[in-house]
């Protein structure tokens, strides 16, 4: 199983060696996980090579028989982006919880020896260390020029190094490119507390309603009090 699992990621890097990987973890509220990881051919990667690697020879070589039976042995399914200057292929996995994802991704290993989770009260960690630079000549990692993790999850964070936190989504970015010597991944969230954006923006109009109806409430009792006075 370890050789077809190696074996699915040279297939996809023979193809895309040089290519940026955007991987897209969500993580639903019921706590299972959605992962995505789109790989596509950078500009400088294709310039020279795009018009003889065109997208059917991608969609040949990742259809035929023994390719299509790891992808189903990994529970992975995939599709070819069509879109833009250059073909990408997006392989797509459904896990029924954290720990499954964290286990089972075939993806864990390409730069981190170190891949876990741990759950203390409703306190949920993510953790990523020991990280793994690529070497010229390493069958077991691909060289690519970036890499982005993008996780999104409907829970408020208590404790994360993301480069990026993107609050209308409460989307947490990491970036990592061939220059990258270090890095770690943490990310810690409360399971019972749900992210709501732009919270302090609510608090702040909810006092505002607040004093709104308190001054309604003493400008109508004053009015009230006059009325009864001028009917004395």
């Amino acid at each position: 199983m370890k050789k077809k699992k190696i074996g699915l990621l040279i297939i996809f890097m023979m193809i895309l060696s040089g290519c940026s990987v955007k991987s897209n973890i969500t993580i639903n509220q019921d706590l299972s996980v959605i992962e995505e990881v789109d790989m596509s051919g950078t500009k400088e990667f294709f310039n020279n090579r795009y018009k003889m690697l065109p997208i059917h020879i991608i969609e040949d070589i990742l259809t035929s028989d023994d390719r299509e039976e790891i992808l189903k042995q990994n529970n992975y399914s995939y599709r070819i982006n069509e879109q833009g200057d250059y073909p990408s292929v997006i392989a797509r996995r459904e896990y029924s919880n954290i720990d499954n994802f964290v286990n089972d991704t075939i993806f864990k290993k390409q730069y981190f020896n170190s891949f876990k989770t741990k759950t203390e009260d409703n306190i949920i960690s993510i953790d990523a260390t020991d990280y793994i630079k690529y070497e010229q000549g390493d069958l077991e990692r691909y060289p690519i020029s970036t890499f982005t993790l993008n996780v999104t999850l409907p829970y408020t964070v208590t404790k994360s190094n993301a480069d990026r936190h993107i609050k209308s989504t409460n989307t947490y970015v990491w970036y990592i490119n061939d220059k990258t010597e270090n890095k770690e991944i943490h990310l810690s969230f409360d399971k019972t507390k749900i992210y709501i954006y732009n919270l302090p923006y609510y608090i702040g109009l909810g006092i505002l309603l607040i004093i709104i109806i308190i001054v309604i409430y003493f400008i109508l009792k004053i009015k009230n009090r006059n009325r009864k006075n001028n009917q004395i």
